[in-house]
């Protein structure tokens, strides 16, 4: 088992430097690793990889949507005071999007 650990470890830190799956099925083959082992691993890896860029995602369109709200709410309060409001309308909305982007992008894949 602590073998088949290894291996998704080294699937794992592969899937985060950009190989894909062939890349790796085939480095590890050559390290001598049964190929039913190396595809239960790469399931495994890939499926924590995923997990992990999805959490990233979710956090990052939250910090978009939290950005959204505060400029919404800047915005009012200045309007309501018959202040200029462009910085926080432009630029905090511009920020939002950005990170709302930003996390579709992580969260899909």
């Amino acid at each position: 088992m602590n073998s088949h650990q290894s291996i998704v470890n080294t699937a794992f830190e592969m899937y985060k430097d950009g190989k894909d799956s062939e890349e790796i099925t085939e480095q590890l083959l050559a390290q001598g690793h049964p190929k039913d082992v190396i595809d239960a691993a790469l399931l495994e890896a890939k499926s924590h990889y995923h997990k992990k860029r999805r959490s990233k995602g979710l956090i990052f369109c939250g910090i978009g949507a939290a950005l959204f709200f505060i400029a919404f709410l800047i915005v009012f309060t200045l309007h309501q005071m018959g202040l200029h409001s462009d910085l926080a309308l432009y630029g905090l909305t511009s920020l939002g999007v950005g990170f709302l982007f930003t996390g579709m992008v992580f969260y899909m894949g």
